[in-house]
């Protein structure tokens, strides 16, 4: 049986256990198929990732890994389309047809994504924001509008996967 191509998010520089489980939790209700990370240690706060996911961390699709260049590299040989998030440059979400198979990156606020991953990338997104700001939205808020932008794209087209 062959698998249906799906909708992973790489989430690199998320730190707080909490934040995770929210995170986690929401990409779940979204209907997003898995998440990638960069391999650490979770142990001593497993406990706390799996009550602010709702036990969802237990049902989701997570991946650890060692390198993001490999992971993307694996990836595209699979026909996955690319997508690293920006503040300021890029595509707007909603403008944006995200349909699988898509890998996206999201860059943690204090180092944000290698600029040879956003050269590369074969859709740059951005969230537009209301007013001027200067600042960026948490990784965890990032993935919660973009996983639930994916979901109304997928209901507006009929295409729940």
């Amino acid at each position: 049986m062959k698998s249906k191509p799906g909708i992973f998010f790489f989430l690199d520089g998320i730190e707080d256990p909490y934040n995770l489980g929210y995170t986690i939790r929401s990409l779940y209700a979204a209907g997003i198929d898995g998440i990638v990370m960069r391999q650490r240690s979770w142990l001593d706060v497993e406990g706390i990732i799996i009550k602010s996911s709702a036990g969802t961390s237990e049902l989701m699709l997570i991946a650890l890994v060692e390198d993001l260049e490999t992971t993307i590299n694996f990836f595209k040989s699979k026909n996955y389309t690319i997508a690293c998030t920006g503040k300021d440059e890029g595509q707007s979400i909603y403008q944006s047809s995200l349909k699988p198979p898509l890998f996206i990156v999201i860059g943690g606020e204090k180092r944000g994504i290698n600029r040879n991953f956003l050269d590369n990338a074969d859709l740059r997104l951005n969230i537009p924001y209301k007013r001027e700001f200067v600042g960026s939205l948490p990784i965890n808020s990032v993935a919660v509008i973009i996983g639930f932008e994916i979901l109304r794209q997928r209901k507006d087209s009929n295409e729940i996967y």
